[in-house]
């Protein structure tokens, strides 16, 4: 089964942006699914999320139920000082994540840019060409108005020749009766 981003907040009982900041991570990723441009995740995918949720919990859990007054104060502190270490990697790679996806924009938004530039530039070409079409009808016209007329002419001269050599035929066959 796949689970939208939507389905996994409704279950998970958290925000949208909290979902989408767990899919962004290298575990998940693997998971995810792309139909119609949006994103999708199968089971084990989802799995990983809740499992990365309540790891999540038990460590705000024991960041909150630390007790600095036992005999086991040097041992909690040391795991107090992992956990913070644990986070701040976290938000180092997702800095490093940010930084590159900004990148990514601007590489796109070039990109953009780039196209719009086509894009204008193709329509001004179109343009040009229908003007230029318009005015080749016309002239198209009456070069094929010419061509009938001189076709015409052709024919008309055709059957002229034809006649005079049909009459001559006449006059040169009196000619042989003569004799």
């Amino acid at each position: 089964m796949l689970y939208d981003v939507e389905k996994i907040s409704e279950l998970t009982k958290l925000s949208k942006v909290t979902i989408y900041k767990k899919l962004k991570l290298k575990e998940i990723k693997q998971y995810i699914v792309r139909k119609q441009g949006k994103a999708y995740v199968d089971e084990e995918g989802f799995k990983l999320i809740k499992q990365g949720l309540n790891y999540d919990d038990k460590l705000n859990e024991e960041l909150n139920d630390i007790d600095i007054e036992s005999d086991e104060t040097a041992f909690t502190v040391t795991d107090k000082e992992d956990l913070i270490k644990v986070k701040n990697d976290l938000i180092d790679s997702l800095n490093e994540q940010v930084f590159f996806l900004r990148e990514q924009l601007g590489v796109k938004d070039i990109q953009l840019d780039s196209k719009d530039k086509l894009l204008e530039n193709m329509q001004i070409l179109v343009k040009d060409s229908q003007r230029k079409q318009e005015n080749d009808i016309p002239m198209l016209e009456a070069h094929f108005e010419e061509l009938d007329e001189k076709i015409g002419n052709i024919k008309k001269q055709m059957d002229e020749r034809k006649e005079n050599l049909e009459s001559d035929k006449g006059f040169f066959r009196f000619f042989k009766r003569t004799k």
